[in-house]
């Protein structure tokens, strides 16, 4: 018999500050309330991981679906949270004032979701500059990709011809249905 869940509140997001904290009650408030649905059910790994699905926002298939393919890896609740974590493997420089990247999600969101961009730490991964001369790094998404610029910092020397940023991890965070 297949297990049938309560309705699920919206994710979490940091897409509307004012209500994250609301949000966030709502969802822990349907994960509480998840233990009554499965009362005197046994629940097995064939009930947790798979494709999830919905219909009119009511979940109707697993809670969590875990996959990749060549842009990075993807997790979806049921919910209708999803997470992609990715690497944009290089940066090239853009201009004398800075470096840009793009990365396609590994699965699509229905809206459009929070990005974060995290650069490497190691020396190793930067050509012909110091981390210490960049600055501001700008983020854009759409329900497909990531956009990023990185600026040089104020003062810093141009950006050199042939000047790389690699190795650096993206993740984002929305809605898939």
């Amino acid at each position: 018999m297949p297990l049938t869940l309560p309705a699920a509140p919206s994710a979490p997001t940091l897409t509307n500050p004012a209500t994250f904290e609301a949000d966030c009650s709502a969802f822990l408030a349907w994960m509480a309330s998840l233990g009554t649905a499965m009362a005197g059910k046994a629940l097995l790994t064939t009930d947790i991981l798979g494709t999830v699905s919905q219909s009119g926002g009511v979940p109707t298939g697993k809670l969590m679906e875990r996959n990749s393919n060549a842009n990075g890896e993807y997790e979806r609740y049921a919910n209708g949270l999803q997470i992609c974590r990715g690497e944009i493997a290089s940066m090239a420089r853009a201009s004398s004032d800075g470096f840009f990247g793009s990365w396609s999600f590994p699965a699509a969101f229905a809206t459009t979701p929070y990005g974060n961009v995290a650069l490497s730490r190691t020396p190793e991964d930067y050509s012909l500059i110091e981390r210490v001369n960049l600055g501001l790094v700008t983020v854009s998404t759409n329900a497909t990709a990531l956009s990023c610029a990185v600026l040089r910092g104020a003062g810093a020397p141009a950006v050199a011809t042939g000047a790389a940023i690699n190795k650096t991890s993206v993740v984002a965070i929305g809605r898939w249905f």
